[in-house]
């Protein structure tokens, strides 16, 4: 499996967004819920996205299923 060149952002609308740099697409959004501060990292070549939020849960994302 090649590996991606992906990027994470949240914003204030609850949402993660998850860009392809190579492709230059959006390649995943993810409704979350709302925090003032969240943290993100990819593991597994990129095929998942961990987020810590402010409420101290954490949470392991597929990417390509857009789940928890």
């Amino acid at each position: 499996m090649q590996k991606r060149i992906l990027l994470a952002t949240y914003t204030q609308d609850g949402m993660i967004h998850v860009f392809d740099l190579e492709k230059g697409t959006e390649a995943q959004t993810l409704k979350c819920g709302n925090y003032k501060k969240i943290q993100m990292g990819f593991c597994a070549n990129d095929q998942y996205l961990v987020t810590y939020d402010d409420s101290e849960m954490i949470t392991l994302w597929d990417i390509s299923e857009g789940k928890i």
